[in-house]
């Protein structure tokens, strides 16, 4: 779980914290039980489906922000 969530923020080219949308240490709690739920099923999909899911999620960050974290 851990480890994708590493590999999504390098990805992505961000913390971590932004990835949960951490700002606050009250909504951390909240935030971080809903992504280690879904990061630790993510965790024991095969390794395509996984890129498939990165890709995904790239895909709909691209679409909904103006971030340039994508410009390589």
């Amino acid at each position: 779980m851990v480890t994708t969530l590493l590999d999504m923020a390098s990805i992505l080219r961000v913390k971590i914290n932004e990835i949960l949308g951490v700002e606050h240490k009250t909504t951390e709690i909240t935030i971080s039980r809903r992504w280690t739920k879904r990061m630790d099923i993510i965790e024991n999909l095969p390794e395509s489906i996984k890129k498939h899911i990165l890709r995904t999620l790239d895909d709909v960050i691209k679409a909904n922000t103006r971030l340039s974290i994508f410009d390589d």
